[in-house]
């Protein structure tokens, strides 16, 4: 064997041993939306309100409730759903608080109360509520 043929088998070989074939997550994750018609939100969700108040779902679901999800901080779907709801609102005969509420609960735990007091004064503002 020359020179040349035992570098290519030193550099091949140990590639070879070490070298893996890593296969995919086997976990088929699905996306998506998962409807629960006639379904009920359970009542013993803990929310943490504007004020920094623990609060459970069954204490505030006393009357027809809108429920949001959002991200406060989210300009491209969540902060135009809530304004066309303060819109639809607005024109709206009902009144908020007395003939139904609207719950606005964020996704991210790190966006906290003083986001959420000032998120809701601006859909107060844009309602004229």
């Amino acid at each position: 064997m020359n020179l040349y043929t035992i570098v290519l088998i030193g550099l091949f070989i140990p590639c070879y041993l070490t070298g893996q074939v890593i296969e995919p997550n086997k976990i088929d994750l699905e996306i998506g939306i998962v409807e629960k018609l006639d379904s009920y939100i359970p009542l013993g969700i803990t929310l943490i309100s504007e004020n920094g108040d623990t609060l459970s779902t069954g204490d505030l679901l006393g009357k027809p409730t809108i429920l949001t999800l959002v991200y406060y901080r989210c300009p491209g779907i969540c902060t135009p759903l809530m304004d066309g709801l303060a819109d639809v609102v607005k024109k709206t005969d009902l009144e908020v608080g007395k003939d139904f509420q609207i719950l606005t609960v964020s996704f991210n735990p790190r966006e906290g109360t003083s986001l959420a007091k000032r998120k809701k004064k601006q859909l107060h503002e844009c309602s004229g509520a």
